[in-house]
């Protein structure tokens, strides 16, 4: 995906990261955990960068609302007001207010909201 030139630099700008910005700010703050866990297990990183995808093709990635993303099959659900989709992602609203009051019932909120 990435040639090695780029590759390369990546690797250098986050090990510069990693030996100024996250150390200082790992003195003042130190993390709760020594390693971060995905549901699944998977150990998650601090960030990444062109590093871990060198070997990736554009194709293995897919796109919003197309397979192998998981959000494809929740964004065509009625359901999934929130979820994304091709036509409409996080762009798309710039708030989604998924709060629902105990005290009143969902025609009232709506009727509320359209105010």
């Amino acid at each position: 995906m990435f040639d090695r030139e780029e590759i390369a630099r990546a690797a250098a700008l986050r090990a510069a990261w990693e030996a100024g910005e996250l150390h200082a700010f790992l003195e003042r703050r130190p993390e709760s955990r020594s390693e971060y866990q995905t549901l699944s297990g998977l150990p998650l990183k601090r960030v990444y960068t062109a590093e871990d995808v060198k070997d990736l093709r554009h194709e293995d990635l897919g796109l919003p609302g197309q397979y192998p993303s998981r959000a494809s099959a929740r964004a065509r659900t009625p359901t999934a007001a929130s979820g994304i989709s091709s036509s409409r992602g996080r762009r798309g609203s710039a708030w989604t207010s998924t709060c629902r009051p105990s005290w009143a019932t969902t025609r009232t909120i709506r009727a509320r909201w359209a105010r």
